[in-house]
């Protein structure tokens, strides 16, 4: 069998917040009322067709016809931008990968709905219902991207797919050959409903040939981590961590920093303890909030006195929303940005960073239209008045090189 463009239509299955089954989770959009195919979504919703009607929907079957043709979906643009802008792509990762001429469903990432104790500045109520509220505060005006993001939001009839016992049990029938399931949220820690599920793969033998991690904000650590780690092949815990003190706080409001180095420290000795089993990785989303603290961050990592955690991080860059997309700043700031980076790169102690950093720097190459970066300014401009006036932050103190962006209006 010839390869396909990319193996994930048929080995991968991808639940997202709202109960509908992708490709994958950077295949958009997630949430409008149609796809590209001018399908309705609801076909493909675990709450409205069941986990059998979702996977067998026209959509997937569109999805990998086109991929067995070397075609690319109009839903696949994430990674198309990826390589066009030298990035590895999540495609060509799992094109090296074993199961890229497999059928079957052999890894599962499951978005266990949007609950979540955190209200980041880059995200949205689709993956964090703290933001809900704050999003439909008519006294405070919000842009047009928040006021469209709301909207979609409304029109969903919102119900957490991860509290139906049904649909765990239909995903328990269809993981005879999974080997890898990562669990986002929301925060997945705090979700209890798949830990159930988790459970009767323990009980049924298969949990020794799986791979389980998850996506954490590491607010918290649930008591119930530590067993699953004991019966699972590996668990990994991939840490959201994107600016030191100050900095995190500002981007993952009402993060604590003091509370998050202490649950840190706890992972630590988690890890000592699982030296084999247990994984953890730091994962950076690289946005216009954090390009002048990423040397830091960096900084922080590779200077812990930490003896189990890593000394580097993973970028995550960061695509949409276009606003912060990095590759949207003026050229002035984006020039500033890398001059920083380069000093950094200077000194030989900060070269296990290179990897990250080179990342950054080709999304800071990526050139931008006129019309992008001015449309993608004020949009990060008006969104950033509406949290700094709605949390009583600073941005232009927070981070003061890029203050005039809020400071000096058209």
């Amino acid at each position: 069998m010839s390869r396909p463009l990319c193996p994930l239509p048929f080995t991968h299955l991808f639940i997202n917040n709202a109960g509908i089954v992708n490709a994958c989770c950077l295949t958009y959009p997630q949430y409008s009322k149609t796809d590209e195919f001018g399908l309705n979504l609801d076909d493909r919703s675990v709450l409205k067709v069941g986990l059998a009607g979702a996977v067998k929907s026209s959509h997937l079957r569109l999805m990998q016809q086109l991929v067995a043709d070397q075609k690319w979906p109009k839903s696949c643009a994430t990674c198309k931008s990826h390589e066009s802008s030298g990035h590895k792509s999540r495609r060509l990762v799992e094109l090296e990968s074993d199961a890229a001429t497999t059928r079957g469903i052999r890894s599962m990432d499951l978005r266990v709905g949007n609950v979540c104790n955190l209200a980041c500045r880059m995200c949205s109520p689709f993956s964090s219902v703290a933001l809900l509220e704050e999003w439909s505060d008519d006294f405070n005006p919000t842009s047009k991207v928040m006021e469209e993001s709301i909207g979609a939001y409304r029109k969903i009839n919102w119900q957490n797919w991860s509290e139906i016992p049904q649909v765990w049990d239909d995903l328990l029938e269809i993981s005879e050959h999974v080997n890898e399931i990562n669990f986002a949220g929301g925060e997945p820690f705090l979700n209890v409903a798949h830990v159930t599920y988790l459970k009767k793969l323990i009980q049924n033998g298969r949990s020794r040939d799986i791979r389980i991690s998850y996506n954490t904000n590491l607010t918290v650590i649930p008591q119930w981590l530590e067993p699953l780690i004991e019966n699972f092949q590996t668990v990994k815990i991939m840490v959201s961590v994107d600016g030191v003190g100050g900095l995190g706080e500002f981007i993952r409001h009402p993060l604590k920093w003091r509370s998050f180095e202490q649950n840190l420290s706890k992972l630590d000795r988690l890890k000592g303890s699982f030296t084999e089993k247990l994984e953890i990785t730091f994962n950076t989303t690289v946005q216009a909030y954090n390009i002048f603290g990423l040397t830091e961050l960096l900084d922080y990592f590779a200077s812990s006195s930490s003896s189990n955690l890593p000394r580097t991080s993973i970028a995550n860059i960061l695509e949409n929303p276009s606003y912060f997309n990095v590759a949207n700043l003026p050229a002035e700031i984006k020039s500033a940005a890398r001059t920083k980076i380069e000093i950094f790169l200077s000194k030989p102690e900060n070269q296990l960073h290179a990897e990250f950093l080179s990342a950054v720097v080709r999304q800071l190459e990526v050139h931008a239209s006129d019309v992008a970066e001015s449309s993608a300014v004020n949009e990060f401009r008006s969104v950033t008045e509406f949290y700094d006036r709605k949390r009583r932050q600073s941005f232009a103190t927070v981070v003061p090189e890029m203050g005039r962006l809020v400071q000096n209006k058209p």
